[in-house]
Order: structure tokens, then C-alpha cells, then sequence
């Protein structure tokens, strides 16, 4: 939402690196990806540390 406000522009050096990385549609894939590995890898980890677990 904020690179179509070009809010980006105000933000400074970073806000540039943002908006090249993240503007396009790779970086929006790359974006995607690392969110979804945000959740799996918790997820998949806490699963196998459960599991394993004593009762």
C-alpha cells in the first residue's frame, strides 16, 4: 500500500531499497515466500518436538 502512496520516497534510503526490492513482482513472490517460511518451519519444528514428547 505505501509504494503505491509513494510514501516510499519519504522514507529515505530505506524506503528506496523497499520499494526496488519489494516493487515488483519477484519481490512480491520473494516477499510471499519468506512469510509462508515464517510459518512452516515453527509450525513443522514445534509438530515434531510434540510428537516425540512423553505423556
Amino acid at each position: 500500500m505505501l509504494l503505491h502512496l509513494d510514501v516510499s520516497a519519504m522514507m529515505g534510503y530505506t524506503g528506496a531499497l523497499y520499494k526496488s526490492i519489494f516493487g515488483s513482482g519477484w519481490g512480491v513472490g520473494l516477499a510471499f515466500v519468506v512469510l509462508l517460511l515464517w510459518v512452516l518451519v515453527p509450525l513443522l519444528a514445534s509438530r515434531k518436538v510434540f510428537q516425540t514428547r512423553d505423556l
